[in-house]
């Protein structure tokens, strides 16, 4: 067993405390909150929001270090099937990584599914709890088609090697997520040797989006290549970090 525990957060959505770690998944004030602020507010839809006209449809290639819970690939889903509900107007390919993945059972506990109602209303709760347990269902090391225009690629590696963003599987990426566990917790998943790994895989205005702003975690992006600005947190979290390939628009 790996010990992980079930956590309410004040907003009453749940969110697991790592048995090996020691720390939680999210933000104790709200899983789901959380996410939509750091990853699909200030990650994905700001490289949309650059990216319009380029291509029709619009093709993005998420990278993320942390599966975790499977929460933020739930949310690019839905995400990905709100856009497309008038044709295809998005794909996304979304690949991601984990050295210990949770069970199916602990993730059906979360909950996600009635938590992603707040910010999907559009979706029957069935259908979107069918879509998470074939995101935590689907093979590893495979590519996957969860539902049409969202292809997923789960990869279980130690995020400590750098050499695990250099894999061709990461070339072309056009958005990051970097949500491993802490840097105060695992330094090793925060330096600027993963980071120029990421960069020399990630297109031209790609965004890597993050909840920490520590210091050094900034330092080693800008050693890395980024161009680094800070953001309002989430909750009582002063703030979070986006760190593009090329300069940060006005």
């Amino acid at each position: 067993m790996n010990g992980n525990k079930i956590i309410i957060c004040e907003d009453g959505t749940k969110t697991l405390e790592s048995g090996i770690i020691g720390e939680t998944y999210h933000s104790s004030e709200s899983s789901i909150d959380e996410s939509v602020h750091v990853y699909l507010n200030n990650g994905l839809s700001r490289r949309i929001d650059g990216a319009e006209g380029e291509k029709t449809p619009l093709h993005i290639k998420i990278a993320e270090a942390g599966f975790g819970t499977g929460l933020n690939a739930l949310l690019c889903a839905l995400f990905t099937a709100k856009r497309n509900m008038d044709g295809p107007r998005l794909a996304i390919e979304y690949i991601t990584t984990e050295l210990f993945p949770i069970s199916i059972e602990e993730s059906e506990e979360l909950e996600f599914d009635k938590m992603a109602a707040r910010v999907f209303p559009e979706f029957d709760m069935d259908d979107v709890r069918r879509i998470f347990n074939n995101i935590h269902g689907c093979a590893w090391e495979e590519k996957t088609e969860i539902l049409p225009g969202f292809l997923l690629t789960k990869l279980k590696r130690d995020l400590s090697s750098p050499e695990v963003f250099s894999e061709d599987v990461f070339s072309g990426t056009d958005v990051c997520f970097y949500d491993a566990f802490s840097p105060d917790r695992q330094p090793d998943l925060w330096t600027e040797s993963i980071f120029s790994a990421i960069y020399k895989n990630m297109n031209a205005n790609g965004i890597l989006s993050t909840y920490s702003a520590k210091g050094t975690v900034k330092e080693n992006l800008r050693r890395a290549g980024f161009e680094v600005k800070r953001l309002k947190g989430f909750g009582h979290k002063r703030h979070m970090v986006i760190a593009r390939k090329t300069g940060m628009p006005e």
